[in-house]
């Protein structure tokens, strides 16, 4: 029988925030009062903002669903593992809340500090290709078996585990004791997918966007990419968690919507929950990197670039765009009919690969006050690079035939794409392009100031806007 759970208290950096709520069926969200003074500028959420101290409404709710995977199938087999109840995030998360995104943690204890007991245990690699395999056969099996309590909660739909590594090689954390990578196998039924998404994010780094360190593991034979936690770091000798969110978290709405076209936000509508959201003095690097991500998706086909899939990084000092993450090209897949390929995100009203032109591009850019003619030399720069990226990304990662020869071909799909694109890109005439600009992105839209390059790992595109 499922318990019944109608409190958790959450927690960062072991100190309480506030509680999490159940009546009714219904979740709000109480700050603790000390909390607020003493926090600084460290957020919980911007969707649950400290200037009100109680959160009623979808958001609470919807924050945590944005902790738990988006995938009903593993919910289900959760449930049955704890006794809990699959539609209810508050009763799963009584069992996985201590190792979240982020620094949030959640527990029925209601202590000013938290105390959680934790620690990790050693794993051979021959344990966890027994584990990968067994994903393999059976892809909601996310935890990994053990003696201990070594749950974790990840959000997405992809298969995926979290693990510990330090000098002396794999563990497996339980209780408090934080994760430090996630592995995850590759998505089923795409052959080479987890050889994808770490080519993406290593070409992307390659290209100066700021993207999350990723390898190929060899775990006896079982090939997995291993993702190095950015939300994680060391200070003191001992792992500490960075608090984040994702931007659909950060705009209060439930994962089930995660997509544009599903009621999920748009660019515009992320572009301007990034600017309110990150400090004074980035706010304009962090909007250049967050639409840099999407012209990359688009040139790269990448289909899953939606709000769940970048993130905003919660510190004391104020808030940052996270890296890059979970990116994958459809390229390589000829099963993908490329007329019906759609991003997650539209650029200009249009999803559809295939119909969305370089003007397209620079009409979102204007949307959300960017500089359209550095958009436009920056596609060409991308343009003009990708492919070698790819390949300088594959020579530099430890990969196998099967996967070499994979790596090949989405290379050289790659190379085709951006071939075809470039000549789009010369072709388009940077025009007026006011009279195309929605009517919420002028509401973001501000009297413009002389430009201002942008600095950082990524940001290319002058902003128009001044920041506020």
């Amino acid at each position: 029988m499922a318990q019944s759970v109608t409190q958790l208290t959450a927690y960062l950096h072991g100190l309480r925030v506030g509680w999490f709520r159940q009546r009714d069926g219904v979740i709000s969200f109480d700050f603790d009062e000390e909390w607020r003074e003493t926090s600084g500028r460290l957020q919980l959420s911007e969707s649950l903002p400290k200037s009100r101290r109680v959160h009623a409404g979808t958001a609470p709710e919807s924050f945590l669903w944005g902790l738990l995977p988006d995938n009903s199938a593993v919910l289900v087999r959760w449930g049955e593992m704890f006794g809990a109840n699959p539609r209810n995030a508050l009763s799963l998360l009584r069992h996985v809340g201590l190792d979240t995104a982020g620094a949030v943690q959640l527990s029925e204890a209601d202590d000013t500090v938290l105390e959680a007991a934790g620690g990790s245990d050693p794993l051979d690699d021959h344990v966890i290709a027994a584990h990968l395999r067994a994903m393999h056969g059976d892809p909601l099996a996310w935890l990994v078996p053990s003696l201990h309590d070594g749950n974790f909660s990840l959000a997405g739909a992809q298969a995926k585990f979290a693990l510990l590594r330090d000098a002396d090689g794999w563990r497996l954390p339980w209780g408090g004791e934080p994760t430090t990578h996630i592995v995850k196998p590759g998505v089923a039924g795409f052959s080479h997918q987890d050889v994808d998404e770490h080519l993406c994010l290593a070409a992307a780094a390659q290209l100066g966007l700021t993207a999350a360190k990723s390898e190929m593991h060899d775990f006896d034979g079982e090939t997995a990419i291993v993702v190095e936690r950015y939300d994680r770091e060391i200070a003191n000798g001992r792992i500490e968690r960075i608090h984040q969110e994702d931007v659909l978290q950060a705009a209060g709405i439930h994962p089930a919507l995660k997509y544009q076209n599903d009621g999920g936000p748009g660019i515009t509508t992320a572009a301007a929950i990034v600017r309110a959201a990150v400090n004074r003095s980035e706010r304009d690097d962090a909007v250049s990197r967050f639409f840099e991500a999407n012209v990359f998706n688009w040139i790269i086909s990448g289909t899953d670039a939606h709000a769940k899939n970048y993130s905003l990084l919660h510190t004391t000092r104020g808030t940052t765009l996270a890296p890059l993450y979970d990116v994958a090209s459809s390229l390589p897949y000829d099963d993908l009919p490329a007329r019906k390929v759609k991003l997650a995100m539209s650029m200009a009203g249009r999803y559809r690969v295939h119909e969305i032109e370089p003007r397209h591009i620079l009409r979102e850019a204007a949307g959300i006050a960017l500089d359209t003619d550095a958009v436009r030399e920056r596609m060409v720069e991308l343009c003009q690079s990708v492919a070698d990226a790819f390949s300088a990304a594959a020579s530099a990662s430890a990969l196998g035939a099967d996967d070499r020869e994979f790596a090949a071909r989405l290379t050289d799909s790659v190379a085709r794409r951006s071939a075809e694109l470039l000549p789009k890109i010369d072709a388009t005439t940077v025009r007026s392009l006011g009279a195309h600009i929605r009517p919420e992105a002028r509401a973001i839209t501000q009297p413009r100031r002389k430009n201002v390059g942008l600095s950082g790992n990524g940001g290319r595109f002058a902003s128009k806007q001044p920041s506020t």
